[in-house]
């Protein structure tokens, strides 16, 4: 069962408002295979802090479906390994969509972007008074 994590901070409750507005509670589970774990150190940061890029796939109504998506982390304490296997749900008219606890498809990473553009500029035109 898909046990929905509870939220700690405002990107999580962003994506608990995403979680309830697209409907994820409805969409198909899968259990994901991770075929790589990739350590990225972040350059800037330094201090064995970076990212961890968990390649994946996971079986869909029609064959199976490959994805990755980013991890924040330090370095040695890998959130997976090879082999491992954890729940998530995907899209089911569109599979390669998917939602795992907190963290969200590239997809629907830029749909947040593009909803927070959108109302920041709706906000910034009334604001300067031209609505």
């Amino acid at each position: 069962m898909f046990d929905k994590p509870r939220s700690t901070g405002m990107p999580d409750r962003l994506s608990d408002a995403l979680y309830k507005w697209r409907g994820i509670a409805g969409w198909p589970e899968s259990e994901a295979l991770v075929s790589a774990c990739i350590w990225t150190p972040d350059a800037e940061l330094g201090g064995g802090v970076g990212n961890y890029r968990v390649l994946f796939s996971y079986p869909v109504k029609d064959g199976v479906q490959t994805a990755k998506l980013g991890i924040n982390g330090v370095n040695g304490r890998s959130p997976f390994r090879v082999g491992d296997t954890f729940t998530l749900r995907y899209h089911p008219k569109h599979p390669a969509r998917f939602y795992y606890a907190n963290e969200m498809s590239q997809m629907a990473r830029v749909g947040l972007v593009a909803i927070f553009l959108l109302v920041g500029g709706l906000a910034a035109l009334l604001v300067i008074g031209l609505i």
